[in-house]
């Protein structure tokens, strides 16, 4: 069919040339579950109570119209509350996938140096550096700092700032 394509398509394939099988796992364990489950239905609780004072409330006798669509609003926020609710667990943890050939990827930080520590920034950049994937590590720097550029030549991060640009 045009315009649709499958993994193996776009070029997910193992150095043997078969396709990639992402094999989900699951994000929450059993003890997680019974935790879920447990806020749940405290959480559906509360919205069932609240509901039932809502729908007792005077408010109906006096103002029909700005009720129901105050009374549609929120319904609209409870069905989304709750709906992203009983997704997640159905949430899952895709295995780690070999980097297909031939591509890069780079991970960016910027620093502004009147807003943001060095310290901050170092732990930032020693996390960034410890990505288990093959890339490019950068800093951009807002401030133009030598301070901020021989953390990265320390850390083996590159470095770019806006100041030497004209």
């Amino acid at each position: 069919m045009p315009g649709t394509s499958s993994p193996a398509d776009r070029g997910s394939k193992r150095p043997d040339g078969r396709a990639l099988q992402i094999v989900p796992a699951r994000v929450m364990s059993r003890r997680d579950l019974v935790v879920f489950a447990i806020l749940l239905a405290t959480v559906v609780a509360a919205m069932a109570y609240f509901c039932d004072y809502w729908v007792q409330s005077d408010v109906w006798h006096v103002r029909r119209g700005i009720s129901t669509v105050a009374s549609l609003l929120v319904l609209a926020v409870f069905a989304n509350f709750l709906g992203r609710w009983v997704m997640l667990p159905l949430m899952r943890r895709a295995a780690p996938m070999p980097p297909r050939q031939g591509l890069r990827a780079a991970v960016a930080t910027t620093f502004v140096p009147d807003v943001e520590d060095i310290d901050m920034l170092e732990q930032t950049v020693l996390a960034i550096l410890a990505i288990d994937y093959p890339h490019e590590s950068w800093v951009l720097d807002d401030g133009g700092s030598d301070e901020v550029r021989a953390l990265c030549e320390r850390l083996g991060a590159r470095y770019f700032t806006r100041k030497t640009v004209s």
